[in-house]
């Protein structure tokens, strides 16, 4: 895997495994975006939430350090 900046305004990592059309953003900025929408609506469970960020920013190789 080559060096992907996370493109989040203030984050230094540099191994990201996520991207979308747009963007790099690594696993600890993927985890707050989706941990700050998680409880936020009673319509949505977790795993919706997730699938729905994970649409967007889908794993790049098939690697994550979600787990």
């Amino acid at each position: 895997m080559g060096v992907r900046a996370c493109n989040k305004l203030g984050c230094t990592n540099v191994m990201c495994d996520r991207s979308s059309d747009i963007c790099y953003i690594c696993d600890e900025c993927f985890k707050k975006l989706v941990n700050s929408f998680s409880g936020f609506s009673a319509e949505y469970d977790d795993e919706e939430i997730y699938d729905f960020w994970d649409n967007i920013f889908p794993e790049i190789d098939g690697h994550s350090n979600w787990d």
